[in-house]
């Protein structure tokens, strides 16, 4: 093993969905294509147990990852702000 995916069926507003809770890859395995292939390996699961859709939350300044997950299609569905005051 190289790394673990932590995904699990939710519902919300009576809509099914995968929700990814964790991806990680060991550091000396990072940058070598094989988050891509877990995210793509994970949605060829996640279709195989009838989900259309996979949900996950990306903290802002996690650039790598945020890229990672626009280059397989996915779109900003919301954005969280904050401010220290």
């Amino acid at each position: 093993p190289v790394g673990s995916v932590w995904f699990a069926p939710r519902e919300q507003h009576g809509e099914k969905y995968a929700f990814l809770y964790a991806i990680k890859l060991d550091e000396e395995h990072r940058g070598r294509g094989l988050g891509r292939q877990a995210m793509q390996l994970l949605e060829d699961e996640v279709r195989a147990q009838g989900f259309d859709r996979i949900m996950l939350n990306v903290f802002g300044g996690n650039e790598r990852a945020r890229s990672l997950y626009r280059g397989l299609g996915y779109d900003e569905a919301a954005v969280h702000m904050l401010k220290a005051i």
